[in-house]
């Protein structure tokens, strides 16, 4: 079986940026999925809670 391009499928919809370190996390997922700023920080702020994090997106 062949390997998959994963690019076809997933993309980059925003960037964790921690403002009091230099270690930014990209947010990707599947092209058919839209999440909003605050459902992101839902989703990541357990890992955040040390860091002082905002989202950016387009």
């Amino acid at each position: 079986m062949g390997s998959v391009n994963l690019n076809l499928y997933q993309t980059v919809i925003a960037i964790v940026h921690r403002k009091n370190d230099d270690d930014d996390k990209k947010v990707v997922t599947n092209k058919t999925h839209r999440y909003s700023k605050q459902q992101i920080m839902a989703l990541v702020e357990f890992q955040e809670r040390f860091f002082d994090s905002e989202i950016i997106m387009d």
